[in-house]
């Protein structure tokens, strides 16, 4: 779908891809090189911030267009809250679309964070009642009047939960996982994160800031990563790069979901 001389075709959106944070485009970006073997730097054709919760950008990889719309969560404590959310994701859509034109498919990449059934409702609810009732006119580029909406549209749609599409859990579990399937448990940096952990869960200070899994294994990265970042110039994007196999199988189902 490029246009070699422009690099990009105008009229065209590509993949749109839905997460969470900065940190899932990090690790998006990280597994589609892989998948398509690019040694070179992304092309990034465009990068939109709109608050603090919420950023688009778009790039190519190889020859293939994706572009990343983040935003924060797909939960709420309210139905007011959560139609809001869901409004700002759809609105984000929508801009993109009229922005690039045709868009060969959504997929959504979230965490499960505490409970999977709820999250996957969630994340169901956005595709059945919005992504699905997309104009046709956006979807695929006819003539048809912008108030005409669909139930049901030949565009592709999937969500992949992580951790692993069926536990609770997060980005950072899937990482910490690879890390440990690729060092074991009892490397210095490893070791000395563990020990760390257990002993800031011991003050009271800061017991209610670890008091879940995910919160735990958010602190626990984070301070891996910090350890090896002397090796990197203190850069916590290349630690983050080079410190990870993106190519180690323990990223293959979301791999072989991002190449559907």
């Amino acid at each position: 779908m490029l246009d070699k001389k422009n690099d990009i075709v105008p009229d065209y959106a590509g993949t749109i891809i839905l997460t969470e944070g900065s940190e899932d485009i990090d690790l998006i970006l990280c597994l589609l090189k892989d998948i398509y073997n690019s040694k070179s730097k992304d092309k990034v054709l465009m990068k939109k911030q709109n608050g603090n919760d919420n950023q688009r950008i778009r790039v190519t990889v190889k020859e293939h267009v994706f572009t990343i719309i983040t935003h924060s969560g797909y939960t709420c404590d309210t139905k007011q809250k959560y139609d809001q959310k869901y409004k700002a994701t759809i609105d984000q859509i929508y801009m993109q679309i009229k922005e690039n034109g045709i868009v060969d498919a959504i997929l959504i990449i979230v965490d499960t964070d505490d409970n999977f059934a709820t999250r996957v409702a969630s994340v169901q609810k956005l595709i059945n009642e919005n992504i699905a009732c997309l104009p046709e006119e956006y979807v695929h580029g006819t003539k048809c009047d912008v108030k005409t909406i669909q139930n049901s549209l030949d565009i592709k749609t999937g969500y992949f939960i992580l951790p692993n599409n069926k536990d609770e859990g997060s980005l950072e579990a899937l990482l910490l996982e690879h890390i440990e399937q690729i060092e074991g448990t009892t490397t210095n940096v490893l070791a000395c994160v563990n020990g760390m952990l257990s002993c800031l869960e011991s003050s009271v200070k800061i017991q209610s800031c670890l008091n879940t899994k995910n919160k735990k294994d958010k602190l626990r990265l984070r301070l891996y990563l910090d350890g090896l970042m002397a090796k990197h110039k203190l850069d916590y994007k290349n630690t983050y790069q080079e410190e990870i196999d993106f190519s180690h199988e323990s990223f293959d189902k979301l791999k072989n979901f991002l190449k559907k």
